[in-house]
């Protein structure tokens, strides 16, 4: 890409804080936290996990997508979330419709069930984990869904409320649903529950870019926290090394190309990725929000083993 066109990415974030909405959202979800309760403490300590090498493992490559070009990361993110965790159960039927992510999480969440109006663009990420939890996914092969990320058609289903998620749609997406998710406080927690094979989708005001792209990440493929987003993605893999342990972060709403340089420890990153340390991750967290989702329903989780370095 274009090293104008990919600076335009800056624009692109979507995630609002509201911590009225996630306060509401954690409050009507909490008999649903407690029956899956937290990742045995201490279970990441040391370890190197790599989710992401799932899609290898289950599709024989890793995914691609498209650049985002307006204010979806939200619905990207949740998304993602849901492809990852399809792919670790080994079970994969299609790639997740960020679309009706987008607008589950508004309209149906937002709006409609914790009286939030959603903001002109974007999103809250409690929206979208409560999203996947009560109404469901979307997948790429159901009818009418198109084949690969159409922000255009997020924003018509999550901005007018007489269109929404076609109904057909919404029918199919309740038999996919996640079984519960739990908040996260900050880096330990998303260790413990990356180790434990959950993904960890956040939204945060803190930027590990500067103002032009793409970034460039260091020797051992770490970025640093350069200025300041509005922005949703998501942890799919974590290095607890005792001198500089750091915490895998999916970027890939922004395609592949937006960050460069060494991958450093992790040879097989994806492209799209970078490495952020323990104690920045903290900083990402208390400046947004974060959630560990678990396994989808209707799947039978594989063994992790062959994601473990």
């Amino acid at each position: 890409m274009h090293f104008k066109l990919m600076d335009r990415l800056l624009d692109y974030g979507g995630w609002t804080y509201d911590p009225v909405s996630i306060g509401a959202v954690i409050e009507a979800t909490a008999d649903k936290l407690t029956t899956w309760g937290a990742p045995t403490p201490g279970i990441g300590e040391g370890k190197t996990v790599c989710l992401y090498r799932a899609f290898s493992n289950t599709l024989g490559r890793q995914p691609t997508y498209p650049n985002q070009t307006s204010g979806t990361c939200v619905g990207r993110g949740g998304a993602r979330t849901v492809d990852l965790l399809q792919a670790m159960q080994g079970a994969w039927t299609a790639f997740a419709s960020s679309e009706a992510a987008f607008a589950f999480a508004r309209i149906e969440v937002g709006l409609l069930e914790h009286k939030q109006r959603p903001p002109s663009d974007g999103a809250v990420v409690a929206w979208v984990v409560e999203a996947m939890r009560k109404f469901g996914s979307v997948l790429r092969c159901d009818p009418g869904v198109p084949a690969t990320d159409d922000d255009d058609l997020a924003q018509k289903w999550g901005n007018d409320r007489k269109e929404g998620v076609p109904a057909a749609l919404e029918a199919l997406a309740k038999r996919r649903i996640v079984k519960a998710w739990t908040p996260i406080s900050g880096y330990t927690q998303a260790r413990d529950a990356i180790a434990s094979g959950y993904v960890v989708i956040f939204g945060t005001s803190r930027a590990q870019w500067g103002r032009s792209l793409p970034a460039q990440r260091d020797k051992q493929g770490f970025l640093t926290t350069r200025g300041s987003t509005g922005h949703c993605w998501i942890a799919t893999g974590v290095v607890d090394d005792r001198q500089r342990p750091g915490i895998l972060l999916d970027n890939k709403s922004w395609g592949d190309d937006w960050v460069a340089g060494p991958k450093g420890v992790l040879e097989d990153m994806p492209d799209g990725d970078y490495l952020c340390e323990a104690d920045e991750f903290d900083k990402i967290v208390s400046k947004g929000e974060a959630y560990a989702v678990s396994d989808m329903e209707g799947f039978e989780p594989k063994p992790l083993d062959y994601l473990f370095y």
